[in-house]
């Protein structure tokens, strides 16, 4: 029987900079581009940033009180420019291998679309799991883009998987837990120093629920490697 995630025909190792070279036309930079777009129309038309965080943040109160679409317009509204450039940053880092995956076509587009969209989603759900009537409203893409490095930290360079249980995956693993520990420290550590601290900070559930999201599902079926052809 043939290995299923065995590098498809017409497969070679890229360089990185073959890789984000084939990868900039397609879906990765959409994406940073409607991250911008949908930061600066909500602090356009909110003009309070308080006021556009009620509305479009994800949290239990704001499905309760009806905000069906606080879960889908969170991925895409960030704290400030600072939150907003390090999440795209993550992005053009991390989209362009994922993306390149799934073909450089509109199919593979669209599959790359679903995939982020589902891991961000995810992330929101383990968030509400974790906090089901919680008031905090949580923004950012931070999830989708952990799902993406769940994809990433099993894919070998001559396209084929690794297994979950391996080496690769566990450093992977260790780095994102080490860069969300870094980051709670550098958001929260100051809060806590001044006294000011009101529970919010770094949404680390969304974090995991994206990285384990990816992780598996970059191993479906339906998110199998097509043929590349340079």
């Amino acid at each position: 029987m043939s290995d299923p995630d065995a590098p498809p025909p017409g497969y070679r190792q890229l360089t990185r900079f073959e890789v984000w070279r084939l990868a900039r036309a397609n879906v990765a930079l959409t994406l940073a581009i409607l991250l911008v777009a949908a930061w600066q129309t909500w602090r356009l038309f909110q003009g309070d940033d308080s006021l556009g965080i009620a509305w479009g943040g994800l949290s239990g109160m704001a499905l309760a009180e009806g905000r069906w679409w606080s879960p889908l317009t969170s991925m895409f509204m960030h704290a400030g420019i600072a939150h907003l450039l390090f999440n795209l940053m993550a992005l053009a880092s991390l989209g362009p291998p994922v993306c390149l995956r799934f073909g450089r076509d509109f199919r593979g587009a669209a599959t790359y679309l679903a995939f982020y969209l589902l891991c961000g989603g995810l992330g929101d759900a383990t968030f509400l799991a974790i906090h089901p009537q919680g008031e905090i409203n949580m923004i950012g893409a931070s999830g989708a883009i952990f799902g993406l490095w769940g994809a990433v930290a099993r894919m070998r360079p001559d396209g084929s998987l690794a297994p979950i249980l391996s080496r690769q995956v566990w450093l992977q693993t260790r780095a994102a837990i080490v860069s969300n520990l870094i980051i709670m420290a550098i958001v929260v550590g100051p809060a806590l120093l001044a006294g000011q601290w009101n529970g919010g900070g770094i949404a680390w559930e969304a974090h995991l629920g994206g990285y384990l999201g990816g992780l598996l599902m970059i191993g479906l079926p339906v998110f199998r490697s097509r043929p590349l052809t340079v």
